[in-house]
């Protein structure tokens, strides 16, 4: 659930952004007062886009790609409101994630934060996915090392925002706004952009210092991870000084403003353009210092680690410089209305029925653990048992959670029948033999460990049923304990 955290983090502090929306100092008064202003409610509706936009057929060999390249896009409907100092902030979001080729992924987020008491610092989110029926309830501060990220999120304040603009007018006072048919455009050149990312150290040291206390990576204090940072940063731009990264017209901000002179919309296009050969070999150097401990690994583990580095290696040998131009985008559209007006933040009602909380789904290092699609699967009175080095799992729990439901599974007379689409499963209590049927064609299936009936619960083999419904399935033990996580994706 790591992952998962380090992205709530980063979610909020750009949300913190938009709330202080600002960029540096330029003589359009009008529009750099909008800009500058201190946004504490809105409604937001938000568009991002990423894709790419140019890249050879040789590279899209080497990637394992068939035709375009996939563009991902995420839809998002926001109600943020905050006090004048963002110490107490509420947000709810809806959002549709499209991916070329999938189906649309539809999230729900609320935060509901108060950062006042320094001591106490408090927040909650709650989120809920397609992948998963309930809401799931994150109170940070039940979670070890959640501390340290509330800190930096305290620390990320409308004075920060505006120390970082004046030195953002220092190096680029000149600057501004061209205003054409009531829309403000600024484009921004890559030696301005790689000129802002230096003074923009202080929100990115906030993001790393919290991201590494999170995962318990971080060591030293504050002004030590400070100072890891600024090292770490200036290896990685020494080592990219005259390689490019990015279009001539690097970034492109377009806004207008309503009758009240608020910001109505502000558009943020970032466009990539690298020679990804050239790229590599100036930071391969660096990625090659980076190489993971291997004294506690099993050879097994040490061989598989060496294969996953020669297979790199041969892919990164077949990416040329004349084959290797690419050109990317992200682009950001955001409407916003009643800004600094009456924002009504609706939460939804919890119930026992309805949410879980997030301690619950975290990984317990004594149990078999099941993620499916990177959730932990709550299983009720009967857990998961393994017999003959396979996992057992309640039938009727773990259907429902790969997608199957009640009506498409049977039990008679120690007969299990589980349907989905054109595919069928026959499986009989204690014997190995299995019918499987998809669309006309019938085979028979022996299993290495038969379904079983355990407390009253019919149990049956996780990763034979989950592989005939199309979901792929690795198993982890949990070094040093009796645990284990299995992850089910689909």
């Amino acid at each position: 659930m790591k992952s998962k955290k380090r992205g709530i983090a980063l979610l909020l502090c750009a949300l913190m952004t938009i709330m202080s929306v600002s960029v540096f100092a330029a003589d359009n008064e009008d529009i750099m007062a909008a800009m500058n202003e201190n946004i504490t409610s809105a409604n937001v509706k938000m568009t991002m886009e990423m894709g790419v936009s140019k890249i050879s057929d040789e590279l899209k060999t080497v990637f394992g790609v068939t035709g375009d390249v996939p563009k991902m896009s995420a839809d998002y409907d926001m109600a943020l409101k905050a006090s004048e100092d963002e110490l107490v902030m509420q947000m709810a979001m809806l959002a549709v994630v499209k991916i070329a080729g999938m189906a649309d992924t539809n999230v729900e987020a609320y935060m509901d934060m108060d950062m006042r008491d320094a001591e106490n610092p408090k927040m909650k989110y709650i989120t809920k996915t397609d992948a998963f029926d309930k809401y799931i309830v994150m109170d940070y501060n039940d979670i070890p090392g959640a501390e340290a990220m509330l800190e930096s999120l305290a620390s990320y304040s409308p004075e920060k925002i505006k120390e970082m603009n004046e030195k953002l007018a220092e190096i680029l006072p000149d600057k501004e706004f061209v205003l054409e048919d009531g829309v403000y455009t600024m484009t921004i050149t890559e030696e301005e952009m790689k000129a802002m990312m230096t003074v923009m150290e202080d929100v990115f040291v906030q993001i790393f210092k919290g991201a590494k206390e999170m995962t318990g990576a971080a060591e030293g204090s504050d002004e030590e991870l400070a100072a890891e940072f600024k090292e770490t940063a200036d290896k990685w731009f020494a080592a990219l000084e005259g390689v490019k990264l990015f279009a001539d017209d690097a970034v492109v901000v377009k806004a207008t403003m309503d009758d009240d002179k608020h910001l109505a919309t502000m558009d943020i296009e970032i466009n990539l353009a690298t020679n990804l050969n050239e790229l590599i070999a100036a930071v391969k150097p660096l990625l090659e210092t980076a190489v993971p401990d291997t004294a506690d690994l099993t050879e097994e583990e040490k061989t598989a680690l060496e294969e996953q580095k020669k297979a790199m290696d041969d892919q990164i040998a077949k990416i040329t410089k004349e084959n290797s131009d690419v050109e990317a985008y992200l682009k950001l559209s955001m409407e916003m209305s009643n800004v600094n007006g009456e924002v009504t933040v609706t939460f939804p009602e919890l119930t026992d029925e309805n949410s879980v909380d997030m301690k619950d789904l975290m990984i317990d290092e004594s149990k078999i653990n099941v993620l499916f699609n990177g959730i932990r699967v709550q299983f009720d009175d009967v857990e998961p048992i393994i017999e003959d080095e396979r996992t057992l799992v309640p039938l009727r729990k773990f259907c429902n959670v790969i997608g199957i439901t009640d009506e498409n599974i049977g039990f008679e007379d120690g007969v299990i029948t589980i349907k989905n689409g054109e595919t069928t499963l026959v499986l009989t209590i204690d014997e190995i033999d299995v019918t499987k049927t998809v669309g006309e064609t019938t085979e028979t299936i022996k299993l290495d460990v038969p379904a079983t009936i355990k407390n009253d619960r019919t149990l049956v083999p996780l990763r034979f049923v989950s592989e005939n419904f199309d979901c792929n399935v690795t198993f982890e033990p949990i070094e040093g304990s009796t645990g284990s996580i299995i992850s089910i994706t689909k």
